[in-house]
């Protein structure tokens, strides 16, 4: 009994420290779980998509990226379009978004 009353300061002060860490793991899984419950629209032929397949409201050149959409769901299904756009033809992306410069190439580092 005499180790569990010496001990019990330190036992809260350690809950003490602990609770806003739980505090914060609970709103980040609330957040988490939150996010989860959308659904976005997502075509069919999603995984298979190139650049030439995307639709008119997303429009890539140097240094640009626009997307016109309505609202977020339509905007997350527009950045996934996107991304497997862009996973499926990295070159194809990598040289619609990326300056070219005839010196730099020419240019060794």
């Amino acid at each position: 009994m005499m180790l569990d009353t010496q001990n019990a300061p330190n036992r809260y002060r350690l809950q003490h420290r602990r609770w806003p860490r739980v505090v914060e793991d609970l709103d980040r899984t609330r957040s988490q779980l939150a996010a989860r419950r959308v659904r976005i629209p997502a075509a069919a032929d999603v995984e298979e998509r190139r650049l030439r397949d995307l639709s008119g409201d997303i429009a890539l050149k140097p240094g640009e990226l626009r997307i016109e959409f309505y609202g977020a769901e339509d905007l997350a299904a527009k950045l996934l379009a996107l991304s497997k756009a862009m996973s499926n033809a990295w070159p194809a992306f990598a040289q619609a978004v990326e300056k070219t410069n005839s010196l730099q190439k020419s240019t060794p580092n």
